[in-house]
C-alpha cells in the first residue's frame, strides 16, 4: 500500500474519517463494479453486490488489523459478498455447491463472520506470495484487476496460452493448500476468460 493510501485507511480505521472512506470508496467503486458485473451479468446485482463490500468494510474497519492493499482486499470482500448472494440464488450453481455452501453458512452469525473472511484473506496472501513472480503478477491482475486473458497477454506482450499455463499454475498451487475453504477458493480460482 502507497503512504497516501496507507493514510487514507489509518483515518478511517482509527478516526472513523468518513471523507476518507469516501475517497476509497470513490476509488475503487468502479473497478469493483466491473469485476461483480462480470461475474454477475447484473448491473443491478452488481451495484449491489458492491454496496454491501463497501457497507461490510466500514462496518467491521476496527477489526481489520493489517491492511496491506485496500484494492485487493475490497475485491476479496466482493467475492466473499458474492458468495453469500449466490446462497439465495441456487440456480446459478450444481447440486454440490449448493450442499457446500449451505454447510458454509450454517457456521456463520449475523451473515457475515468477519474472523472466517480474515483468516481466509490472510491465507489466500500467503499462498499467493509463495508463486513465481511472474505467476503472481498475472495471477493477481487477473483476480483483482479482472484483465482477461486476452488483455493479460497484449499487456505483457506474451501468447495467451502463456498466460493461461500462468494461471492454470497459480490455480494449481494455491487449491491444494487451501482446501478446507474449497467452495469459497473455487470462486476465486474459477477461470476468468
Amino acid at each position: 500500500m502507497n503512504g497516501g493510501e496507507y493514510t487514507l485507511w489509518e483515518k478511517v480505521r482509527k478516526e472513523d474519517d468518513s471523507r476518507a472512506f469516501q475517497q476509497i470508496f470513490e476509488k475503487y467503486f468502479d473497478n469493483l463494479f466491473q469485476l461483480a458485473f462480470h461475474k454477475t451479468k447484473s448491473q443491478d446485482l452488481a451495484q449491489d453486490l458492491v454496496q454491501e463490500t463497501f457497507i461490510n468494510l466500514w462496518k467491521y474497519r476496527k477489526g481489520i488489523k493489517r491492511l496491506e492493499n485496500v484494492g485487493n482486499y475490497l475485491a476479496t470482500m466482493l467475492k466473499y459478498q458474492f458468495f453469500k448472494e449466490i446462497k439465495n440464488q441456487p440456480i446459478w450453481l450444481n447440486q454440490q455447491d449448493v450442499a457446500n455452501l449451505e454447510s458454509f453458512h450454517k457456521t456463520e452469525s449475523n451473515g457475515f463472520s468477519l474472523m472466517e473472511f480474515e483468516e481466509l484473506y490472510e491465507l489466500i496472501k500467503t499462498h499467493i506470495a509463495m508463486l513465481p513472480p511472474k505467476t503472481r503478477q498475472l495471477f493477481l491482475i487477473n483476480r483483482f484487476e479482472n484483465k482477461s486473458v486476452k488483455e493479460l497477454a497484449l499487456q505483457f506482450g506474451i501468447s495467451e496460452s502463456t498466460v493461461r499455463t500462468h494461471l492454470n499454475n497459480a490455480s494449481n498451487q494455491l487449491k491444494p493448500q487451501i482446501e478446507n475453504h474449497l467452495l469459497i477458493i473455487a470462486m476465486f480460482l474459477a477461470t476468468m476468460t
